[in-house]
């Protein structure tokens, strides 16, 4: 109960602190330069005492926590280190297309990723988990995965892998893949109908490198015949197949799939996948800009995507794409959503809005149908290019098909305000203790998978829709439940 105290006199005393620094800059008593730093300071002071608290009492794979990682990357990579871009020369800034002034709206953008790292953790640190588990088909995943043993059933992975090649294919021949629907709207509207099935299809990959890695790093790997051919097979294919797809994101997440999967079944990280997650950042960062201009180019030219990339891996021009800016620079510029997050909270508050725009609140509270009804049985069904209206009617850039992350929390803010953002992230945070406690990742196998395949939703979602993540808490979680059954079998302890 003492903790239970402690952890609300902190919750207090940091949210308090933060409306303070908020209030004093409307008043404008202190700058927004300065309420915009100790906004900052405040919320990395809060991330590293919860921590280092929470790691003291589970020490056991702390980093594998859901609400830490949130924290750390969420958080602290997307709302704060990247903040630093804000240190450059204007010079520098004006080349990465974003305003040196610190505007009263980046400050209250940072009183709101404040107020969402506090609901988050109030929510984890609750027990409204354990109403879940009154329905016994969680009370009875949570036995199994207490109480049996999992191993992989290795056949499968020639089939998820074949799966998701055919899957690929077809959307490069729709000309639906990766970066090219954004090129080919209408292509991705024409198809729209298949799109969906031909996505989780092609995610199948994803799957299968999961579970080698988790079968390539378990103690009993010699009973898998050739796992490290396989392993090292299916990461390459993930690899150049992300690159294919124009999606920066793609080329070094199956890295960190990797870095996962080594953490939670040996609890440690080799030196060598961190090199390789870090070199493959900077490779994307490097040629995956001038890749989109070839392909945008190759689409008007008819050139297929496999020759756009023969053409740009045996080229030495970078494009014009921030070619100039130092890659460190690129990343951060890249991964910030303060001053892109800033112009919706700005739109958001003048009420400038446009016929047609988005209805983010009731996106949002009919997700949970939106996930299982079909499009043929619900011909009034939204079609999700929030992104490319936010580039379009926000940032006022009309002629660009481009979609622009405005991240979790200005989508919260957009749908209903102050109230969203706390509501929403409180459930975030009840679902990241809910499904860490029924997966038992550190010690079910099966329940890693799950995990770890809900682990972007859960925690790495800084630039997600909040109708995306109810939806892939509502279908997607359920579906991997199901294929957990297909892909292992089990033995009692």
């Amino acid at each position: 109960m003492k903790n239970i105290e402690k952890f609300i006199f902190r919750l207090f005393v940091t949210s308090s602190a933060g409306l303070l620094i908020y209030v004093l800059t409307i008043l404008d008593i202190i700058s927004t330069s300065y309420g915009f730093l100790m906004l900052n300071i405040l919320v990395f002071v809060y991330i590293l005492v919860e921590v280092n608290i929470l790691k003291r009492s589970e020490s056991y794979m702390w980093f594998f926590n859901p609400v830490i990682i949130a924290s750390i990357i969420s958080f602290g990579i997307y709302y704060l280190l990247s903040n630093l871009i804000f240190i450059f020369s204007n010079e520098t800034m004006s080349m990465i297309r974003v305003t040196p002034e610190i505007t009263l709206e980046m400050v209250k953008f940072m009183f709101l990723v404040l107020l969402a790292l506090c609901a988050m953790w109030f929510g984890y640190s609750s027990n409204c988990y354990s109403i879940l588990f009154c329905l016994p088909v969680f009370s009875k995943l949570k036995n199994n995965n207490d109480n049996c043993i999992f191993y992989p059933r290795k056949n499968v992975l020639m089939i998820l892998l074949l799966i998701s090649l055919i899957s690929k294919l077809i959307q490069i021949r729709l000309g639906i893949f990766g970066y090219l629907s954004t090129i080919n709207p209408d292509n991705a509207s024409r198809y729209y109908e298949y799109t969906q099935l031909i996505y989780y299809s092609s995610q199948f990959g994803a799957i299968a490198l999961l579970m080698v890695s988790l079968m390539y790093f378990s103690e009993d790997k010699s009973r898998y015949a050739n796992i490290s051919l396989w392993f090292y097979f299916i990461l390459s294919e993930e690899v150049f197949l992300g690159f294919i797809s124009g999606f920066k994101s793609a080329m070094f997440v199956p890295f960190l799939l990797v870095i996962i999967c080594q953490y939670i079944k040996t609890n440690n990280i080799q030196r060598k996948w961190l090199l390789y997650t870090l070199f493959s950042v900077m490779v994307a960062f490097s040629i995956i800009p001038s890749y989109r201009d070839a392909l945008q180019k190759s689409q008007q030219n008819g050139d297929s995507a496999l020759d756009t990339t023969t053409s740009v891996l045996s080229s030495q021009d970078n494009g014009d794409n921030l070619q100039d800016v130092p890659i460190i620079i690129a990343v951060l510029s890249r991964l910030n959503l303060s001053y892109l997050g800033s112009q919706g909270i700005k739109y958001y508050d003048e009420n400038s809005y446009y016929a047609g725009d988005p209805n983010f609140l009731n996106k949002i509270l009919l997700s949970p149908v939106s996930a299982w009804v079909p499009r043929f049985l619900w011909n009034s069904k939204s079609i999700s290019n929030d992104g490319v209206w936010y580039t379009k009617y926000v940032l006022r850039n009309f002629n660009s098909l481009s979609s622009t992350a405005m991240s979790l929390i200005v989508n919260l803010y957009m749908a209903a305000g102050f109230i969203a953002v706390i509501v929403g992230y409180f459930f975030l945070g009840v679902m990241q203790r809910f499904i860490l406690i029924l997966t038992n990742p550190h010690n079910s196998l099966s329940g890693a998978f799950v995990y770890i395949a809900m682990l972007s939703t859960m925690s790495i979602n800084a630039e997600m829709l909040m109708d995306s993540v109810m939806i892939n808490f509502f279908r997607l979680f359920p579906l991997l439940i199901v294929l957990q059954k297909i892909l292992f079998k089990s033995e009692l302890r």
